[in-house]
């Protein structure tokens, strides 16, 4: 089990698959992935659906304001964040964990 630890939480792939056993909506999913997300590391991150060039908002912590970085997650989805305080390591980690869930 991949494990990301912060300030004595933990974010690893067994609570991205708790919270697909709660969630049988994608959009619901991803927002309660963003919450854990911003409470196991401080990062505030949307989801967005990708249509062509277009990066369109669908879940997620809308009320960033100017997002710092975009990253395409899957050919379908990225994910738009402010600031990443975490470790290059932790974050590739996190990255990988999204990657892996938005394949299934």
């Amino acid at each position: 089990m991949t494990k990301l630890v912060m300030e004595n939480a933990i974010f690893t792939s067994k609570d991205i698959s708790e919270i697909s056993k709660q969630f049988s909506n994608i959009s619901d999913r991803l927002n309660a992935i963003a919450d854990r997300l911003k409470t196991t590391t401080g990062i505030s991150v949307y989801f967005c659906e990708i249509i062509g060039a277009r990066w369109s908002f669908c879940a997620g912590n809308i009320e960033l304001d100017i997002p710092e970085h975009r990253i395409k997650i899957s050919d379908k989805y990225g994910i738009m964040t402010g600031e990443i305080g975490v470790s290059e390591n932790q974050w590739t980690i996190i990255l990988n964990l999204l990657k892996e869930f938005l394949k299934q």
